[in-house]
């Protein structure tokens, strides 16, 4: 992109360097918006949780607040242990 880079530069200074390279040449700045845009293209998409999902996680969260039990969930490939304790 013909952007001096040292070695001693802090990533404030590397970033203005980019901004006014980015001002004296539009195409640059568009090349940057492409190749930012084709990263996050390639990035996986989260899904969003179930409703169900949701609903269980508010009922554990209730059950936690509301007793003086813990309770810890663990999985293991598809099996699921649960264990709860009672502080002493």
């Amino acid at each position: 992109m013909g952007i001096v880079v040292t070695p001693g530069m802090s990533k404030w200074e590397l970033s203005d360097a980019i901004s006014a390279h980015e001002k004296k040449n539009p195409k640059a700045q568009r090349q940057l918006e492409h190749i930012a845009a084709r990263r996050e293209a390639k990035k996986p998409k989260t899904p969003e949780p179930s409703p169900e999902l949701i609903q269980a996680v508010d009922r554990w969260n209730q059950f936690g607040d509301s007793t003086v039990y813990g309770l810890a969930v663990y999985q293991r490939g598809k099996k699921q242990l649960c264990k709860s304790s009672k502080p002493s």
